[in-house]
């Protein structure tokens, strides 16, 4: 995954890092991406959640249609607002920004 997007990025001429682990401290600016399973991103974020309300994007896709209300009710507790939904097939994905 990590190569894929660092190909992504160069293509689209961005300058940015990737990591593997999570920085203590985290640059407002930061862009979080999650592409996993409602299951597997409530257990992700579940077990990093000192992190949820942090950075200035979240972009989140891996979720089905109809886990959309339970998805949007998690992600309004975890202190974001939803921005943007993308669909394609039976999948959803989101842009949220962080609220304070």
């Amino acid at each position: 995954a990590l190569t894929h997007a660092r190909k992504n990025a160069k293509l689209n001429h961005l300058r940015v890092r990737f990591v593997k682990t999570l920085p203590q401290k985290i640059p407002d600016e930061s862009i979080f991406l999650i592409n996993m399973t409602l299951a597997e991103q409530k257990s992700a974020l579940q077990s990093i959640k000192r992190y949820n309300r942090h950075g200035s994007l979240w972009i989140a896709s891996g979720i089905l249609r109809e886990q959309k209300k339970e998805y949007l009710s998690l992600a309004n507790s975890w202190g974001w607002k939803l921005l943007k939904e993308h669909k394609k097939g039976k999948w959803l994905g989101f842009v949220f920004s962080i609220t304070n």
